[in-house]
């Protein structure tokens, strides 16, 4: 599986009260991101797409799973309506679903769907084990045990094409563009977008392009001093206004919006 150096994404909104992360074990780490959970005192906030896709448990006031629900790859920036619900959450790298998922991910973009239908051996039954928990940790435990079992038998091989590209784009090769993805597979544009769609969900060029946007919330995040016109050159954009367009459609932000937004 692939193993990401060179891409670490921001993947929830920014200074969210009541909103935290946890690390999978070791041999989970290529495949999932973390767990998280957001607790009643969650505050409202940006969530930007991140390339990654989630497992939701919505909860109720005393911890018992309410519903479940699917998350598919995002391609959208929207703000989170802290409405005080409780949710854990397991995350997913949006590249390493197809381990877990046999389906083609496109018809998952931008959706919610029943995990129960999407993942093998995601069952009613597993949910009401889920449910006795009651505690998140012991839930993490849980699902941890159940990947692991799932790895063991995943639902699809990976493409070693899809993992060249994937590979070469997120591992911070000179060339990030749809173009060099092609060069190193040696597809045609035809044949890759094919390989995107059905593991990924998403195209190679808007693969490329939140990839680009992450890396440039990271470096604001980072450096909230930094110039827009200094980060555009670095990340390769044509310019500081295709660097302000792309921006804004990942974050519904400019730059510089987001950093007085978020790093006053």
């Amino acid at each position: 599986m692939i193993e990401v150096t060179g891409f670490q994404p921001i993947v929830a909104g920014f200074n969210r009260v009541g909103y935290h992360e946890y690390p999978p074990i070791r041999p989970l780490q290529p495949y999932i991101a973390c767990f998280w959970e957001s607790d009643k005192t969650d505050t409202s906030g940006l969530v930007v797409p991140d390339m990654c896709a989630d497992i939701l448990f919505m909860l109720n006031a005393d911890g018992a799973i309410a519903s479940v629900a699917f998350a598919g790859p995002s391609d959208a920036a929207f703000e989170s309506e802290g409405d005080g619900t409780q949710i854990f959450a397991v995350r997913f790298y949006a590249w390493a679903l197809h381990q877990f998922v046999p389906e083609a991910l496109v018809v998952t973009v931008n959706q919610l769907v029943d995990p129960v239908d999407l993942f093998p051996g995601f069952t009613r039954q597993l949910l009401e084990a889920l449910g006795e928990a009651r505690a998140n940790r012991a839930r993490m435990v849980r699902l941890e045990a159940f990947f692991l079992k799932q790895l063991e038998h995943p639902a699809r091989k990976t493409s070693t094409d899809f993992f060249l590209a994937m590979d070469h784009v997120l591992n911070g090769r000179s060339d990030h563009s749809e173009q060099g993805m092609l060069a190193e597979t040696l597809l045609s544009r035809r044949q890759l977008e094919r390989i995107f769609k059905s593991y990924l969900g998403l195209a190679p060029r808007q693969a490329e392009k939140l990839i680009r946007f992450q890396r440039a919330v990271r470096e604001l995040s980072s450096d909230p001093y930094r110039s827009g016109a200094e980060i555009a050159v670095e990340l390769g954009f044509h310019d500081q206004a295709h660097f302000i367009k792309q921006f804004k459609r990942y974050s519904n932000h400019t730059p510089t919006e987001f950093q007085r937004r978020f790093f006053p």
